[in-house]
């Protein structure tokens, strides 16, 4: 139980320093020839790390057989781009962009439609969907997007985290788990007034990030949180189903939804004082399934 909190502890670090590598991989606006050279042999030199890291996270989190296959092959193909470059300036820029930075609308769109917070309730994630995932990715920007949205939405291993608090009613239950502190009892107290939304699971990894899923509430609503600085909170959400876009219009930092949009993510930026707040009003504010159904029957 404990080594499960531990595991996301350490995910979140793996996930930074990935973030970072392709970060620090971008090349500069002009290279000398011997720049190019060296260039080129840092992107290549970078693949075993990259390799490390994603084979970490699939070894912590039970991933099957196929997916870490998966993994190889794709870092192989990254590789053989690499080597067979004519090592031109314009090359190596053209494979840092499409192959290490690069997200493509398409793929990001095949994550968020397969990969939410309802998916393992009952059922684990169907591996054989994910491996086909994988295998039309094209840079680790976006290999390292699946990872994070299978670790964060995979409620059957975050349930698995040591629980501090628990309530259940007829119509929902809401937990609290993983680290013990005053910004998750706040959380935790402002969402039991909404408990009627459905089941809520709250886990704080550290003081910087907190999970939470909201079952029945826009499908499962995901929210996650991530310090930027002292005074700056950034609060990500996304909801899996969205049936009529006007009832989640007016929520802070939603994207600009359409009626034949399946889902609809939103981020702002808050304070530590103010995060709890702004989480309940998110929550409060992201119709239930039933909800939803009824404001349908009423506008017909």
């Amino acid at each position: 139980m404990e080594n499960n909190l531990s595991n996301y502890q350490n995910f979140f670090y793996i996930d930074f320093a990935i973030k970072n590598n392709i970060y620090n991989l971008a090349p500069r606006s002009y290279m000398s020839h011997d720049e190019i050279i060296e260039y080129a042999d840092n992107l290549y030199d970078s693949l075993k790390s990259f390799q490390n890291r994603f084979l970490e996270i699939c070894q912590m989190f039970n991933m099957s057989e196929d997916i870490i296959k998966a993994v190889y092959d794709f870092i192989s193909k990254i590789r053989e781009k690499i080597v067979n470059t004519n090592y031109t300036e314009q090359d190596l820029k053209e494979i840092y962009n499409s192959y290490f930075a690069s997200i493509s609308e398409k793929n990001l769109k095949e994550i968020r439609k397969n990969i939410y917070g309802d998916s393992t309730v009952y059922n684990d994630f169907e591996h054989w969907i994910l491996v086909d995932i994988i295998n039309e990715f094209s840079s680790f920007n976006e290999l390292l997007l699946f990872f994070h949205s299978y670790v964060t939405n995979n409620l059957n291993t975050l349930r698995s985290i040591p629980e501090i608090s628990y309530k259940n009613t007829s119509s929902g239950s809401l937990s609290l788990r993983g680290l013990d502190n005053e910004l998750g009892r706040k959380i935790y107290e402002l969402l039991e007034e909404l408990i009627y939304k459905g089941t809520a699971d709250i886990v704080v990894i550290n003081e910087d990030k907190v999970l939470i899923t909201v079952r029945d509430c826009g499908h499962a609503l995901q929210i996650e949180t991530e310090r930027k600085n002292e005074q700056e909170i950034g609060v990500y959400y996304f909801i899996p189903k969205v049936l009529v876009p006007e009832m989640i219009s007016n929520l802070k930092g939603i994207n600009a939804v359409k009626e034949d949009n399946l889902f609809a993510f939103g981020s702002f930026v808050t304070n530590p004082a103010s995060l709890p707040m702004d989480i309940y009003e998110v929550v409060k504010g992201v119709p239930t399934d039933i909800e939803y159904m009824n404001y349908r029957r009423m506008v017909r």
